[in-house]
């Protein structure tokens, strides 16, 4: 473990090895202590492309000789793989290269995999060189957007034994330590008047916790601080280490969940996927449908397979929650929280609704009225409607008095529908 002072204001925390990289605001003055790094030596075609950038600036993603020339002369041990970029990488693919370093990472990696295609489809590249030069392209990115190419900058860090404090003083996140940390906040001034007790602790309980505590509760604390709850300050970054405790040591598939929603709404899927591929291992019926998800696109940690996506679908039949099930489908088809997929929902919606779901049936149904993420079928949307109501849907009758309105007599006679 380590310990950090920061150089503005005095205040110390305590953070896991890993997670030293991740530090990003001092969380007592909330200063910036984080910085790109500069590379003494480059030694991958990834780590020149950003040291070209960091030198002359997004413009040389534009100029794509000015780009080879300063890789062949900081990375001269790559002139091979240097070369096979300059040859496939060029002036025709401008675009697309100022485009990738332009969107985040989720759409950047919708694009290296266009680029993919199209080297080994339109120039001809083996498809061990098209991934060469797409990792360079993905690592470069990723180094510009300060992932894995950062320095802790304005602060101490020294190596921290947990063993070295005494027990009162060990810290576990409850309701006395969140008091803590808001009292820690307050200016210098006013904090000479509290009373010096063995209880008073300046290190927030958001950067540091052990691994007691119930991880309900911790979901719980957590959630105050992702939504901003009256009394507390809304911190995503705290928010996450909380679920993350309740993840990691208490393996609680809730926290999984919701480690997966907050990466989706940052369009982060390499990390949303990690959370809700733990969440399917579980047999969680929100998991196994979002990676339903990664399965058909291809995103995150998994490659494109149709099949795979319809094994989690039926999955997640087979867990029976279909509520889960159908809170995810309309998240697909609203939008927003998660990417609007309308025919993923469908997809969805389809499986629990052939498993007899009513909810299911009844959104279904309005799919195919409205043509949304299929082809519209007023018949199928009659049966699904009348399947709902036998199934007791409070709705399903009224939409299918509606639906009844609106058609002819022919048509009603067609659908064997009656008032």
């Amino acid at each position: 473990m380590k310990k950090i002072r920061c150089q503005m204001c005095d205040g110390t925390w305590i953070v896991e090895d890993n997670d030293l990289e991740k530090q990003r605001v001092c969380p007592c003055c909330a200063s910036s202590i984080q910085g790109k790094v500069e590379f003494e030596t480059y030694d991958s075609l990834d780590k020149a492309i950003y040291g070209a950038i960091t030198k002359m600036g997004d413009s040389v993603l534009q100029n794509l000789r000015q780009l080879s020339g300063f890789m062949m002369d900081t990375a001269p041990n790559l002139r091979k793989e240097i070369r096979i970029f300059s040859k496939t990488v060029t002036d025709e693919y401008v675009s697309y290269i100022k485009i990738l370093f332009d969107q985040d990472v989720c759409e950047a990696e919708t694009t290296i995999r266009k680029l993919r295609q199209l080297f080994i489809e339109e120039e001809g590249l083996s498809e061990s060189w098209a991934d060469m030069i797409c990792e360079s392209l993905h690592g470069a990115l990723l180094y510009n957007k300060g992932i894995g190419c950062t320095r802790l900058i304005n602060v101490e860090i020294g190596d921290f034994e947990p063993s070295t404090r005494s027990t009162d003083r060990s810290i576990t996140v409850t309701e006395r330590h969140v008091e803590d940390v808001k009292a820690s906040h307050k200016p210098k001034i006013a904090s000479k008047t509290r009373k010096n007790t063995s209880s008073d602790n300046t290190t927030p309980p958001n950067v540091h916790y052990t691994t007691t505590g119930d991880p309900e509760g911790l979901c719980e604390l957590a959630l105050k601080y992702y939504n901003g709850a009256p009394g507390y300050k809304k911190d995503e970054r705290a928010a996450i280490k909380l679920f993350r405790q309740s993840a990691n040591y208490h393996q609680y598939v809730p926290a999984y969940n919701y480690l997966g929603r907050i990466f989706m709404k940052r369009r982060e899927s390499d990390s949303a996927s990690k959370w809700y591929q733990k969440s399917a291992a579980a047999n969680n019926a929100e998991g196994l449908c979002m990676m339903g998800y990664f399965y058909q696109k291809g995103y995150g940690v998994v490659e494109q397979s149709t099949l795979s996506a319809i094994g989690c679908y039926t999955s997640a039949v087979a867990t029976g929650n279909f509520e889960q099930m159908v809170d995810v489908a309309r998240k697909f088809l609203k939008g927003g929280e998660l990417p609007k997929e309308e025919k993923i929902a469908v997809d969805i919606l389809d499986a629990a609704a052939k498993a007899g779901s009513s909810d299911a049936q009844y959104y279904l149904a309005n799919c195919y009225v409205e043509g949304i993420g299929i082809d519209a079928d007023i018949g199928k949307a009659i049966d699904l409607l009348k399947k709902a109501v036998a199934e007791g849907h409070a709705h399903a009758l009224t939409d299918l008095r509606v639906l009844y309105g609106k058609l002819s007599f022919s048509e009603r006679l067609k659908y064997n529908l009656k008032e």
